[in-house]
């Protein structure tokens, strides 16, 4: 017997070695199986007669094996089995490199079924091909899951391949089918037509098309791989409802809160805020502020998620909120992603404070413990009036004398469970969350729908547009060329690598093959060296020198990604630019131009055959617009960790899209407030919901 809640690991044919690399895509019980989804269909209902095979058409054939036999290949020492296969209307060569052990399982006079793309043979004229097709041996039962219908076709997990994973769903939906249980309203289920949950499951990993079906068989297919049939739309809703049910009431806790104290902002602290401003807010930051100041004087707690595209000055508005607090009486943390943007922030901010008696300490986990220790010591008796940190903030033993505003720097790299354990720090304490990944303000609404948004859609006036330009390794010469343009001026810049160092499993150019290359190439000029494995001292030294203009050209990975703000830096050099998204590009170009001066960003790409990569660069070079840019993204890579969404509870959406299926989206939120202001949910969907997000939320009264 199988049961949904075992371990991954006891289904028949995975064991504990390959239960490892289930886990590793967030599969752990067989349950997690059924949400692990094809990422694409196949129509191999129909047999293709090899004679009327087509080029660069994926086929089904049968036929017997009339010859086999393992080579080695001439250049590349690989090993290969061949195979002569003929329906007796034509012949198939087949090739299947690295499985000489093949010549064990598929023997000559057997019969067997081939699904793969149908190629021109290079090794003898006038045959088509096939490499590595997926393969079947003919039985006397000849019942088959992998053919003769609709094949769904899954990722690869470790050593399971698509056909193995397959087998495995298969079992499992015959063996728990009638554990898997409704979770939507009989309600919501009528009005939309929807199927039952287990059915949509059966129907999404192994569909069947029906006669009586209004649309044809490609329509179907189609349909399928767009992710768009009714039992597609049934699981993307459910997890949108689960979703915005959870958000709304987390929403509804924070507004039900009042503050029990009492922050002002009179012209005596507008004064003193005025004068330790380096520089004039633009009236983007000005409006934004007059939001802000709103909220913290009010009886509810802030909970606002500023947007603001590169450069366009968030910071400076989180540390005047945060002055506001502290001249209050009250704390303030800022938390950050990474150790870097930590360090930057913490020195930023102890620089325009210098002249101030206000205490700014850094906690982070590259601290000694004694260190850690003192800077604990001062948070819990007041001592400290900013901590800024990483992770290190949220930790057990940190707390907080009187914490009053909590600030999170880009939030997409956060979610709702790090924010909670923040709030429960304080009592009540405002929250402000920050991102330089713009999303369209109708979805931001929706995503974020525990929070009010601001907006600064405007940059300083000493910010200019970055200039972008596409290169490839045969023009290297030419970046080059102009680097050196910008040295001979007295500018500076960055050269970013993807990867640290060399890797055989990738053929990428790494920061320390780039670091030694540089340093020869521009040997009149001091080259620096910064990646996340340096020690936290070495860092800050390197920046520091970097900033003081003592290091003319920064090797590093992405770590500068974010908030590193050396204002005249003017070049970047982005080595193997397709290996990034485009929201990653957007942040490495926003490091340069941020002093007046013209910024010029240089992407190099060494693969080009993709068409997403080409139009993704292309989008990239043509625009500095983050919302533009932010959109395409979404569109071609899907939503990734755009809100802190895989931090939600079960690893993220499995179904869902949250620029697909965006109108879906928005009815499940409608639908959502309805059913809790009109109190029609069951105690089974809040316990569904509470498993949607996390065991964490025992904060929220699930009713």
């Amino acid at each position: 017997m199988v049961s949904l809640k075992d371990d991954i690991q006891y289904l028949k044919g995975v064991g504990p070695v390959k239960a490892r690399s289930f886990k590793g895509k967030g599969i752990e019980k067989v349950k997690d199986l059924l949400f692990y989804l094809p990422f694409r269909y196949e129509d191999r209902e129909f047999i293709k007669p090899i004679s009327r095979l087509e080029l660069n058409t994926f086929s089904l054939v049968k036929g017997k094996i009339l010859a086999s036999m393992v080579s080695t290949t001439y250049r590349k020492k690989i090993k290969l089995f061949e195979m002569i296969v003929s329906d007796e209307a034509g012949i198939l060569k087949v090739y299947f490199f690295n499985m000489p052990y093949l010549k064990n399982v598929l023997k000559e006079g057997e019969t067997v079924y081939l699904y793969g793309k149908v190629v021109k043979d290079n090794y003898s004229k006038g045959y088509f091909s096939m490499q590595n097709p997926e393969f079947e041996i003919e039985t006397k039962d000849d019942v088959s899951i992998h053919r003769g219908r609709i094949i769904p076709v899954y990722r690869r997990i470790g050593a399971l391949n698509s056909k193995k994973i397959r087998e495995l769903v298969f079992f499992v939906l015959k063996e728990v089918g009638e554990e898997v249980k409704e979770i939507l309203p009989d309600s919501i289920i009528e009005k939309y037509s929807f199927p039952k949950r287990k059915d949509a499951l059966k129907e999404i990993h192994f569909p069947v098309y029906k006669e009586k079906y209004p649309f044809s068989r490609s329509e179907f297919v189609e349909s399928l791989n767009n992710f768009s049939t009714l039992f597609h739309k049934r699981m993307i809703y459910e997890e949108f409802f689960l979703f915005q049910i959870g958000l709304k009431f987390i929403s509804r806790k924070y507004k039900r809160n009042k503050k029990g104290r009492s922050i002002v902002v009179d012209l005596k602290l507008k004064k003193y805020i005025g004068k330790i401003l380096p520089f004039k807010l633009t009236e983007a930051q000005k409006r934004v502020m007059r939001e802000i100041v709103e909220d913290l004087t009010s009886l509810q707690p802030m909970n606002r998620l500023l947007q603001g595209d590169v450069g366009s000055g968030k910071t400076i508005i989180a540390l005047m909120s945060m002055l506001i607090v502290v001249k209050n009486g009250y704390q303030a943390v800022l938390m950050a992603p990474t150790e870097i943007l930590a360090e930057q922030h913490f020195l930023n901010f102890k620089r325009i404070l210098k002249d101030t008696k206000i205490k700014v300490s850094l906690l982070k986990s590259g601290l000694k413990n004694s260190e850690k220790k003192k800077v604990k010591e001062e948070i819990e008796s007041g001592v400290i009036d900013i901590l800024i940190g990483t992770h290190s903030v949220i930790e057990g033993d940190v707390c907080f004398k009187k914490l009053g505003l909590i600030v999170i720097d880009e939030q997409h790299r956060f979610g709702v469970i790090q924010r909670v354990k923040l709030y429960e720090k304080g009592i009540t304490p405002d929250i402000l969350v920050m991102t330089a990944t713009p999303i369209p303000r109708t979805l931001a609404l929706t995503l974020y729908g525990d929070l009010d948004i601001s907006v600064i859609d405007q940059l300083p006036p000493n910010r200019m547009e970055v200039e972008t330009f596409l290169f490839y390794p045969d023009q290297i010469s030419r970046v080059y060329e102009q680097v050196l343009k910008e040295l001979k001026k007295g500018n500076k810049g960055f050269f970013v690598f993807p990867i640290i160092e060399e890797s055989e499993k990738m053929s990428l150019k790494s920061a320390l093959e780039g670091y030694k290359t540089i340093k020869g190439i521009f040997s009149n000029y001091k080259v620096g060296l910064l990646h996340g494995r340096m020690k936290t001292g070495e860092k800050e030294k390197t920046m520091r020198e970097f900033e003081r203009g003592e290091i003319d050209i920064l090797v590093s990975t992405t770590v500068v990604e974010v908030g590193i703000d050396v204002k005249d830096a003017t070049f970047i050099v982005i080595e193997h630019a397709e290996r990034f998204g485009l929201s990653q590009l957007h942040q490495l170009r926003g490091r340069v131009g941020r002093g007046g001066k013209k910024g010029k960003c240089f992407l190099i790409a060494y693969s080009q055959k993709s068409e997403d990569t080409l139009r993704r660069l292309n989008v990239f070079v043509s625009t500095n617009d983050g919302f533009k840019i932010a959109e395409e993204d979404l569109k071609l890579r899907g939503p990734g960790e755009l809100g802190g969404i895989k931090q939600w509870g079960g690893g993220g959406f499995k179904f869902a899209n949250i620029l697909r299926d965006r109108k879906i989206l928005e009815r499940a939120s409608t639908d959502a407030e309805f059913y809790i202001k009109n109190n029609l949910l069951s105690k089974e969907v809040f316990k569904k919901v509470k498993d949607f997000f996390d065991e964490e939320f025992k904060f929220i009264n699930w009713g």
